[in-house]
């Protein structure tokens, strides 16, 4: 179902900044709740319980994108993800195989021909929940996330 591409490690630093997790995903929709789970117990002692549902959120929603949007359910395609604890931030970065999109033609959902669209609201979430959010259509295809949650002060004390 999954495969690590690097296991992550934690430097033994006296904190728990500096570890990475690299996965491969497949386009199916059980790959959401995988990925969430997967990044809330690698980041599970840095963020008070909003913050991690936030991340959550963002998450389910990057990769229910990536998989139903990017790789359209194709199992021939795979979702890239990769996570990092940095010493201020997490960063996630999920990439999909599919055509990619263009962001600024998706739709905005809080348009009123769009408020009662049955999605469509995804990229809207993530921005909510994320601190720093960024697409790119990748050269060769397929789209590529890049987010970011900053640590606040009181969880970024050295453990």
């Amino acid at each position: 179902m999954t495969k690590p591409t690097h296991p992550g490690s934690a430097h033994n630093n006296g904190n728990s900044a500096g570890r990475r997790l690299d996965m491969i995903l497949e386009s199916k929709v059980e790959s959401a709740d995988l990925a969430e789970t997967l990044i809330y117990e690698f980041a599970k002692q840095e963020y008070n319980e909003t913050e991690h549902h936030a991340i959550q959120l963002a998450v389910r929603e990057a990769m229910a994108n990536a998989v139903l949007h990017g790789n359209r359910f194709d199992h021939c395609k795979k979702v890239f993800l990769t996570v990092e604890l940095c010493a201020r931030d997490l960063k996630i970065s999920i990439r999909d195989e599919g055509e990619g999109c263009e962001v600024e033609d998706v739709p905005d959902p809080l348009a009123e021909h769009n408020m009662l669209r049955e999605s469509g609201r995804g990229m809207l979430l993530i921005r909510t929940c994320m601190d720093e959010v960024a697409w790119q259509k990748g050269p060769s295809g397929g789209t590529h996330l890049v987010m970011a949650k900053r640590r606040s002060h009181s969880n970024s004390a050295p453990k």
